[in-house]
């Protein structure tokens, strides 16, 4: 994009149509993504299931996916009938009840970080405030 727009224009509407111009004809013929949709939140989903391990909030998200966290958080609420946090949680829970399920000798700690927990206690209180029994007796229970 030439840097000449920001000189010849004749105020802020024109330089707004000359980046929306630009924009569209150098997106590569790519569909726009609509975010207020159903799959929109699917992919926020995927996304945080790939990201679960790492610190993942509406501010950072929301960045990286080029929206407003406010908004985002409307977004969450419309169609998961939960806030982006109680959706987070229940991401990263069910991954660590696979975990415990598909290895009886894995470590709780080692999962616990896998899910993005970094305190294997306080992953080990969430975890049976959302199921009802610890890790261990989860894991003893999984037959």
């Amino acid at each position: 994009m030439d840097s000449s727009i920001f000189l010849s224009s004749a105020g802020i509407c024109d330089i707004i149509s000359e980046l929306t111009s630009y924009i569209f004809k150098n997106s590569g013929g790519q569909e726009t993504i609509k975010l207020d949709t159903e799959s929109f939140i699917h992919s926020l989903k995927d996304y945080m299931s790939i990201h679960m391990n790492e610190n993942l909030s509406l501010k950072n998200i929301g960045h990286e996916f080029g929206i407003s966290q406010t908004y985002l958080g409307k977004l969450f609420r419309k169609y998961t009938g939960q806030s982006f946090g109680a959706c987070l949680l229940e991401i990263r829970l069910e991954k660590a009840k696979e975990l415990l399920k598909s290895n009886h000798r894995i470590l709780i700690k080692d999962v616990a970080q896998m899910v993005g927990y970094n305190d294997q206690f306080y992953f080990s209180r969430i975890f049976h405030s959302y199921t009802g029994v610890s890790p261990s007796e989860f894991i003893g229970t999984k037959n």
